[in-house]
This record gives structure tokens, sequence and C-alpha cells, in this order.
């Protein structure tokens, strides 16, 4: 389902742009996909205007989904479910900014262990299914997704929009891979212990993160972090580089580890 777009969408509906999010999680009874859509439009909306903007915009999507649904599935739907119009006005900018966190988190956090309500999963999260217990429904579910999910975007920008905004033309994967990073490096952190912080509490690993970017200074607060959500945190120091900060078996534990002076050499 797309966004109006064409001849008179401008004039008809005040259209600026739109950003357009793909959100699918599976249940029980089979893949749900759904769209999260930001209309950015410059006119007059009244809500309760029957035939206003609000209304045509509605109609428009409806009719959409239900066209749809009938040429490709050959299913009836009603025009009571299937499309969420909301307004959010540009004053409002707790409104805004609430939407648009809303939608970054569901995309950023799609890797982890969430939406599990009701036996429903996101793709990740039945990857990781996959991985910790190997059963085969949950393993073909994963290709079903990498298959049906190959070259498609899971955000996009109509055109135009990024440069309206100042923000620049979206760059490719392969763009954002080949900038130099020229930050600093305050610490490595093992494979099991940033997994135990992932997996332990929702907004657990962007706290670490935070810390950690406080620099060699805020060091000591990231590692106490961990330890203060019950993970045991060792620090490797290191002669030649940054400390390296690894998991414990014990709860609670702050230990440190520091590389032995080498013995000087007889002549």
């Amino acid at each position: 389902m797309r966004a109006p777009s064409g001849p008179g969408s401008k004039e008809r509906y005040g259209l600026v742009g739109y950003i357009r999010a793909l959100e699918v999680t599976h249940r029980p009874s089979g893949w749900h996909p759904h769209i999260h859509v930001l209309l950015f439009v410059e006119c007059e909306v009244d809500p309760f205007e029957i035939g206003g903007t609000m209304g045509m915009v509605g109609r428009y999507f409806r009719n959409q989904w239900i066209t749809y649904m009938a040429d490709k599935h050959d299913r009836h739907v009603s025009t009571e479910i299937g499309v969420d119009l909301r307004l959010i006005k540009a004053d409002n900018a707790e409104g805004v900014g609430m939407y648009c966190t809303k939608a970054g988190y569901e995309m950023a956090l799609a890797d982890s262990k969430i939406g599990r309500q009701d036996g429903n999963r996101t793709p990740f999260t039945i990857a990781r299914d996959a991985a910790e217990t190997g059963d085969m429904a949950d393993i073909n579910l994963v290709r079903e997704w990498i298959v049906s999910s190959h070259g498609r975007r899971s955000l996009t920008w109509s055109k135009g929009l990024r440069e309206r905004f100042g923000l620049g033309r979206d760059r490719t994967d392969e763009e954002l891979a080949s900038e130099e990073d020229d930050g600093e490096i305050v610490a490595h952190v093992d494979r099991e212990l940033w997994s135990r912080i992932v997996s332990t509490r929702i907004g657990a690993r962007s706290r670490f993160l935070q810390l950690l970017e406080n620099g060699p200074t805020g060091l000591e607060t990231a590692v106490g972090f961990p330890i203060s959500i019950g993970i045991g945190v060792e620090v490797q120091h290191k002669s030649d580089g940054p400390p390296r900060l690894a998991r414990t078996k014990r709860r609670d534990v702050l230990a440190t580890s520091r590389p032995q002076a080498k013995e000087a050499q007889q002549s």
C-alpha cells in the first residue's frame, strides 16, 4: 500500500511528503505485517470534518487496503478496520516526538527479545530462539523471512523530503560502512558480557553505551552499571591498549587484572 502520490496529490491533500516504516511480527496465526506512515501536509486539517483532508486521506488508504486484499488474496476487509489514521499537529512537538520515537524504537530494537506477548515475535526474536533451541519450525520461519524480505527496505523517505528538512540524501549501507570512525576506543567488551547486558533488561545496552561515551573518565561508572543489575564484571587491563571487559560467573563482583611486568633480561 502506497502513500498518496502522483499528479494532484499535493493540491488535493496538501501533501509535502511521507516517511514509511515496515514492521513485521509473527504470531500463531501467521505473519503480521503493518506499516507506520508519517504524512506531512501543509494545509488545515480538521479531524471532525468528514469531507476534509483527514477524511479524504483516510478513505484513500482504506480503499487501497480493501482493493489490495480483494485482488491479491481474495479476501473481504471491513471498512472499520485495517487503517488507523491519527492527527499530530506541527505545534504539538511532544506528540510528533513520541510517535517518531516509538517508530524508531520498534525499528532499532527489532533484534532484542521483545514482542512475545500472546506468542507475538519479531523476525530477529525468532532467529534468536532458533539459534538457542534448534527448533525446526523457527528455523523454517527464519528462512521464509530471509527470502521474502530480501531487497525490501524497512524505512523509506519520499523523494525530496530529506532535502526539504535539511538532512541531505539518504546514504547507502556501503557508504555508511566505508566511513572512517575517528572515535576513541574506551574498552573492548567481551561477547558474553555484551550478550548478558542486552538480554537482561530492555534499555540496558543503550544505557551502557551512553556511559562508555564519556570516555576513559566514565569507564568506572560504565563498569558499575552491569554490576548494578546483577552482572559480574572483570576489567582486564592491557599494557598495549584499552582494557577488556569480561563477564564473571559471580554476580555483583568487580574484578581487575593487570599484565605482569616482564622480568628484566639478564645481561
